[in-house]
């Protein structure tokens, strides 16, 4: 008579098989954040659902000096600092952007207008998804790169900076 084979109790997957997955699912998110699939352009506001994967969020995928651009001598260095203020006195950071002139001929005071017109939008609409009341506020920075470090850019420059 012949006898039935034992029933197995399931494999468990070896660490060496975890560690390969994992690494294989990092690689996947990291060439998923470089390729910026899930960050369309702020104009797209059609495209606004999709903006869930857009810097700073995409840390620890991209927060590498291999992904960032260069800064040499001479460079201006702009971004907002964006803001919640509640009824009540309480604020909420909501991070940086950077800014970036679309031509070497846009002014900084048009390339920040440009942006806090598209952040007021795609912030708006956060706001009215959530029903919470607050006031975005915008804080401009701009800094040239110098050989000594980061200072203030010349008077002109940094009054359209000012707001």
């Amino acid at each position: 008579m012949k006898s039935s084979p034992e029933p197995t109790e399931p494999c468990a997957p070896s660490p060496r098989a975890v560690v390969k997955g994992l690494i294989l699912v990092s690689l996947a998110l990291q060439l998923v954040a470089t390729t910026r699939v899930f960050c369309p352009p702020r104009a797209l506001t059609a495209l606004a659902p999709l903006r869930i994967a857009c810097p700073p969020r995409l840390w620890p995928f991209t927060d590498y000096p291999m992904f960032s651009e260069p800064h040499r001598p001479g460079d201006t260095l702009a971004w907002i600092g964006v803001t919640f203020e509640y009824p009540g006195g309480s604020r909420s950071s909501r991070g940086e952007f950077e800014i970036r002139r679309t031509t070497p001929e846009e002014t900084w005071e048009a390339a920040f207008g440009r942006e806090e017109s598209l952040l007021r939008a795609e912030l708006g609409a956060e706001l009215s998804r959530t029903s919470q009341t607050a006031r975005v506020s915008f804080e401009r920075h701009l800094l040239v790169l110098t050989e000594h470090g980061l200072s203030l850019p010349d008077a002109d420059a940094a009054a359209g900076a000012r707001k």
